[in-house]
């Protein structure tokens, strides 16, 4: 995996498209909150970074 990965989701309220970067040397588990690039709204993306990829990817309502 690279050091760094734009991952894309569709926002959980306007279902909208966003992409954010992923560093996985955040750790294995990683949880944060981020605004809707169209809808502005919070939303927790949380994910799982494995050796070769991103596994258990969300992204909710706050």
């Amino acid at each position: 995996m690279n050091i760094e990965e734009d991952y894309s989701f569709d926002c959980p309220y306007c279902m909208d498209t966003n992409v954010i970067r992923i560093d996985p040397t955040g750790g294995e588990k990683q949880q944060f909150v981020q605004d809707c690039e169209t809808c502005c709204r919070p939303m927790v993306i949380k994910f799982e970074v494995g050796p070769e990829s991103i596994t258990n990817f969300s992204a909710e309502r706050e």
